[in-house]
């Protein structure tokens, strides 16, 4: 395990940041999966659909971050900035325009 911290420490700050707002969205995702789970509106099918994604989700965020760590390393920061801003602007983007609407 101590290899592991190691390594997520000497990831760039792109990279932690994508790495942290990965974690929290499937923190979350968990949370209203286990709220779904006890509300009784997760069938066991779409419970082990749902681990799956999860799962497969977690590998995204791993190697995504593990890629703009890897740009950073090449040199190429600014690349590895656009790529974890440029998503959170167009959804920040796309979130105002439609509160805007409301």
């Amino acid at each position: 395990m101590g290899k592991i911290t190691n390594d997520l420490a000497s990831f760039c700050t792109p990279a932690r940041l994508y790495l942290a707002l990965g974690l929290v969205a499937l923190v979350f995702q968990v949370g209203l999966a286990v709220l779904a789970l006890a509300q009784g509106k997760l069938s066991a099918s779409a419970l082990a659909l749902t681990v799956v994604s999860l799962g497969l989700a977690l590998l995204f965020v791993l190697g995504y971050a593990a890629a703009l760590n890897k740009f950073c390393t090449w040199g190429w920061s600014p690349a590895s900035w656009l790529l974890v801003l440029g998503p959170l602007a167009a959804a920040a983007a796309t979130v105002l325009g439609t509160l805007t609407k409301l």
